[in-house]
């Protein structure tokens, strides 16, 4: 009975040292013939020092739409239009729907492309796109497209399982700040800027990558000299020894500006949260989650960018629209938070919590929290909004424009006949 056992396992060993040799002469010889199917090494857009400043180049991930020679899109670049995705192909169309133009396309419909923000020229759109085809590597890209020249910039890839990009303008600059990160409560794998207009990547923080310290969270100051962020030694999630720190991003110089209280692990938790510069990036709010005896609490603090502590004040967290929201609370006498101030259009958009029936709806006020309305959006699966008085969003699978002055809702689906899977609105 051993032999006959022996027999069988060896056989299966050799089946399987078959399959995996048959795989790897397949896997080589599609690379071959695929020059788009790279090792991270071999791709310029991964994080690495020595390529931290080169330009990235174009990726057949996403394709831009070739115009004849000397000609322009043809929607007018001071037009208002909608730049929305539809079967992995972005497309620029009027607000009136009579004109839709193709900007750029996937290879096909398993990549999902999603528009993601746009900059404050409104030239720039940044889009998203994932790989669906590799189910075992969770393949991601960052675009950058203009919408008046059709100019098309890869920023970056990244095969990390399970994470997603995160993008904003710095300051109404044209320079990108971007950021990976995973699951909620997962580390910031890098945070690095792409200037659009020199066309350079410069990587500010790489803690996951250099094992050596993790980032839960950060922020730029003002003048763009310093990052300041919460991270823990080896912590795959914030714990005890999370800290604040300060990065000079001129010198590279890190410094430890305040720790948690170190209470003991066996008692409860303490670890730093959030943070962000305040005061004209002289000093730095953050946030002291503890929990003990069966109790969460959230104490708030304000440290010098030389380490100084002390407890923050009523006029520090103002800083976080807190008069604001107390205010918009205690006439609502309802729990809310703030999507955003839209100063251009002088609306504030606040999604407000009703306990009762456990739904969230979309409201908007003015900048000083008066003539509050509620929008009769619910449970929106998403959202952009720019300064303008525009607001495009998904509801039930489908996406609308709304005009925030006059409430009046626009299916964009239904406009450009189109299933569509992401838009904004753009002046």
């Amino acid at each position: 009975m051993r032999k006959v056992l022996k027999v069988v396992l060896i056989a299966i060993v050799v089946l399987i040292l078959a399959m995996a040799g048959t795989y790897l002469v397949l896997k080589t010889k599609t690379s071959k013939n695929n020059p788009s199917e790279v090792t991270p090494s071999e791709n310029p857009s991964q994080p690495d020092e020595d390529n931290a400043s080169q330009v990235n180049p174009l990726s057949d991930y996403l394709k831009i739409e070739e115009l004849p020679n000397g000609s322009t899109p043809v929607l007018p670049t001071d037009e208002p239009k909608v730049i929305f995705v539809s079967d992995g192909a972005i497309y620029a169309g009027s607000i009136d729907g009579k004109v839709t133009e193709k900007v750029a396309s996937a290879p096909d419909k398993s990549y999902s492309v999603r528009i993601s923000t746009e900059s404050k020229d409104k030239s720039w759109i940044i889009v998203d796109v994932e790989d669906n085809q590799d189910l075992v590597a969770d393949r991601r890209m960052l675009y950058a497209i203009n919408i008046e020249t059709y100019e098309l910039i890869k920023i970056a890839e990244v095969d990390k399982f399970e994470t997603s990009f995160h993008a904003y303008f710095f300051n109404n600059t044209n320079r990108l700040v971007y950021f990976v990160k995973g699951i909620p409560e997962s580390p910031i794998f890098y945070v690095a800027v792409y200037d659009l207009g020199a066309k350079t990547n410069t990587y500010l923080l790489k803690p996951a990558d250099e094992k050596k310290d993790w980032a839960f969270g950060f922020d730029l100051s003002s003048d763009g000299k310093y990052l300041a962020y919460v991270g823990g030694r080896n912590a795959p999630a914030p714990d005890n020894d999370a800290s604040l720190w300060l990065k000079n991003l001129e010198t590279g110089e890190e410094k430890l500006l305040a720790k948690g209280s170190e209470l003991n692990p066996n008692l409860g938790y303490d670890y730093l949260s959030s943070l962000k510069f305040i005061n004209g990036g002289k000093e730095i709010l953050y946030s002291e989650n503890i929990w003990k005896d069966g109790s969460n609490s959230t104490k708030y603090f304000v440290t010098d960018l030389k380490g100084n502590v002390r407890p923050a004040t009523d006029k520090d967290l103002e800083t976080e629209n807190s008069t604001l929201k107390s205010k918009l609370k205690s006439v609502l006498n309802k729990n809310l938070y703030i999507n955003a101030m839209l100063e251009n259009c002088k609306k504030i958009l606040f999604t407000v919590f009703n306990e009762k029936d456990n739904t969230e709806e979309l409201w908007i006020a003015n900048l000083d929290g008066s003539n509050a309305k509620n929008l009769n959006i619910t449970h929106s699966e998403s959202m952009s909004f720019t300064d303008s008085c525009k607001l495009t969003y998904q509801l039930s699978g489908s996406w609308y424009l709304m005009d925030l002055e006059t409430q009046k809702q626009t299916n964009l689906e239904e406009l450009f006949k189109m299933d569509i899977n992401s838009a904004i609105y753009v002046e």
